[in-house]
């Protein structure tokens, strides 16, 4: 356990980085955040938790790693005359940060 400790806690002090990639396809090209946490100090940690939870992942009903394989789950359903196809353009997944506390 301490060597897990130890491997998951990080001495290290550098700042998690943000930039932006613009979302071309958008009107006004708006920025997508992408923050960098490499060698940042819960990059270890958020590493180790990854690594573990991979292996679950396929073995959840709901998972659908690409786009092909929603395609042929939906070619082996029937849709019923009552039921209601929707879908969710996602457009903000994770809290908004404050730009001012940001930078």
């Amino acid at each position: 356990m301490k060597k897990l400790k130890k491997k998951c806690t990080s001495s290290c002090e550098v700042t998690p980085r943000i930039y932006g990639l613009p979302k071309i396809h958008k009107e006004g090209a708006p920025l997508r955040p992408i923050v960098n946490t490499i060698e940042s100090p819960t990059y270890e940690l958020a590493r180790y938790v990854a690594l573990n939870l991979k292996p679950l992942l396929g073995n959840i009903d709901s998972f659908i790693k690409y786009s092909s394989e929603f395609i042929k789950l939906l070619k082996r359903k029937r849709v019923e005359p009552n039921d209601i196809l929707v879908s969710f353009d996602v457009v903000s997944i994770f809290t908004k940060i404050p730009l001012d506390k940001a930078i």
